[in-house]
């Protein structure tokens, strides 16, 4: 009986030393989860404020009327252009139809659009416009990016939407407007101006904004 007592204690100080074992790599895994969630709850909330301060940027911008020379050359600007260009005068925004200035699923610029983009370069270097900095916003609407060709270029709205903002600085910089002035971005199909249509997209949806600021 001793030596039968004997043995279980030891298998029982084996099992307990086993069960220690477990619960310490047990602890470390907890430990190592709860790291990572606060970590990811962080990066979480930074996302969240970054969001913020980018839509209330945005609000200000579309509020902020600009000065009346350059709203006349703006306005005269896209009285020359109907259909490819937009000018809301009591918001200062600028909107390419991209119906009008790009192909289906394209980021290449029709030549009337890059006429266009040559005369308000112009006035973006002009006494008027020179001291304006530009946010370059790309839309899309809801219909996904099926084409192949076009799925190569750009995988989703997201990417075509930031393409075609980045077709619009492009021609710009190509147009003697300085480099360092432009910021561009894009948000897909993420804020219609419009409710999309059950089937097929809402051609106000698709658009490229900007703001000079």
């Amino acid at each position: 009986k001793k030596a039968q007592l004997a043995i279980a204690e030891g298998e029982y100080a084996k099992a307990m030393e086993g069960l220690n074992a477990k619960q310490a790599e047990l602890k470390q895994v907890l430990d190592k989860l709860e790291t990572m969630t606060t970590q990811q709850s962080s990066e979480l909330a930074d996302m969240e404020s970054e969001f913020r301060s980018l839509s209330q940027r945005i609000t200000s911008l579309q509020i902020a009327a600009l000065p009346p020379a350059l709203n006349a050359k703006l306005t005269q600007l896209r009285d020359a252009y109907p259909g490819v260009l937009n000018f809301d005068e009591t918001t200062g925004m600028l909107e390419f139809n991209t119906d009008m200035s790009f192909g289906l699923g394209s980021a290449t610029l029709s030549s009337d659009a890059q006429k266009a983009m040559n005369s308000l370069a112009s006035i973006l270097n002009s006494t008027n416009g020179a001291g304006f900095d530009l946010d370059i916003i790309g839309h899309t609407d809801n219909v996904p990016v099926n084409r192949p060709s076009t799925k190569k270029l750009f995988p989703d709205n997201m990417h075509l939407s930031v393409g075609r903002a980045m077709a619009v600085r492009s021609q710009l910089v190509k147009d003697t407007v300085a480099a360092e002035r432009i910021k561009v971005g894009g948000w897909g199909e993420h804020r219609p101006v419009v409710v999309n249509p059950a089937r097929g997209g809402e051609p106000a949806n698709r658009r490229v904004e900007i703001f000079l600021i």
